[in-house]
């Protein structure tokens, strides 16, 4: 038997046969004899468990069997368009990228691919998501944003900007796009400004605080801003020096309620355009230079005292009254104490000298 060698193909093995270094055919499990007096013939056994063909020489492979080779492989051939999806007894386990294609070994397993065509915006299904993410493969193949509640998302594709996402989870083809995913908070804000050094129209160096509540309300414009709560404090400052320049501290301190809403008329349409709602302005309080601070209490303190005691209200005066005439009454009542008698000396318990 030296001139026929046995050749044994196991269980979940398949063999390829070369002769002269030419392949000649696949072998299935079980013995198998070639005569070969000369050792012209090889074997490469391959475990069909491990699926994918291994070979450097797929296309070799498929011309040389022709048909045959459909028999034994299963060929994904991908499209330059299209993604491949490979499925063992109906679940997914494997993405195929564009262009790709790739020989499985045929088993006892069911396997099959499909295809999904890459359009403008290369979405991944839903199911095919939750999938991917189960295997620890969606990272690998897909860009993925999650959008919390409140917020939105935003995805650029080769430069141009898809639809406005809502809250949940998404993922985009990454194989053949440049894909940008990012999120907008679209909640409302609460900005605030501190200690804002301001200089009236009659040179009166005074500090002023402010809240201004504010949303997201188009947040494909807000994109064009790097971080809003920054811009709106510029504005928001821009806006609190050239109204303070154009009015007198009288003016600031006397019409103060109006002054929110000078301050949101000129913010509104400089946000218009950038997707920013400004929805409330609040000065808080203004702070004065300390010198003149201390000379306007001087002056309210004189003025009260120069005014007199403030008026009572009748129902304080009766309730004055009253306690008038009770401090008569308990006065003439008293009467002043008799003197108590002076104690007498002790007597003397000494004898007759």
């Amino acid at each position: 038997m030296i001139f026929f060698p046995k050749i044994v193909i196991g269980d979940g093995e398949r063999g390829l046969l070369y002769r002269d270094r030419r392949l000649r055919g696949v072998l299935v499990p079980g013995i198998h004899r070639y005569f070969d007096p000369f050792r012209r013939i090889e074997v490469e056994v391959y475990p069909v468990n491990a699926r994918r063909y291994t070979g450097p020489d797929a296309g070799t492979l498929l011309a040389s069997l022709g048909g045959e080779a459909y028999r034994h492989f299963l060929v994904a051939d991908i499209g330059e368009a299209e993604v491949g999806l490979l499925s063992r007894d109906g679940r997914l386990e494997e993405v195929l990228p564009p262009g790709s294609r790739q020989l499985y070994w045929r088993g006892e397993a069911d396997l099959q691919v499909h295809t999904l065509p890459l359009e403008r915006v290369p979405r991944v299904p839903p199911d095919i998501r939750l999938r991917l993410r189960q295997l620890g493969l969606l990272p690998r193949v897909a860009v993925t944003l999650d959008v919390p509640s409140g917020w939105a998302g935003l995805v650029t594709i080769d430069g141009q900007m898809a639809p406005v996402l809502a809250s949940g989870s998404h993922a985009f083809w990454n194989f053949q796009s440049n894909i940008l995913a990012e999120t907008v908070d679209l909640r409302v804000q609460s900005l605030e400004v501190d200690r804002q050094a301001l200089l009236t129209l009659d040179k009166v160096s005074i500090h002023m605080n402010l809240t201004a509540s504010l949303r997201v309300h188009d947040p494909a414009k807000a994109r064009q801003i790097a971080q809003v709560d920054v811009f709106v404090r510029h504005l928001l400052q821009h806006a609190l020096r050239s109204i303070a320049a154009s009015r007198s501290l009288d003016e600031l301190v006397q019409d103060r309620s109006a002054l929110d809403e000078q301050i949101q008329a000129r913010l509104c349409p400089a946000l218009h355009g950038f997707g920013i709602e400004i929805l409330g302005i609040s000065v808080r309080n203004i702070l004065l230079p300390d010198p003149l601070a201390e000379n306007l209490n001087r002056q309210a303190e004189a003025n009260n005292l120069a005014a007199g005691p403030p008026a009572l209200s009748p129902t304080e005066t009766d309730a004055l009254q009253a306690m008038l005439g009770i401090a008569q009454m308990i006065g003439s009542s008293t009467r002043p104490l008799s003197p108590l008698p002076a104690a007498r000396p002790p007597h003397s318990m000494a004898g007759p000298d």
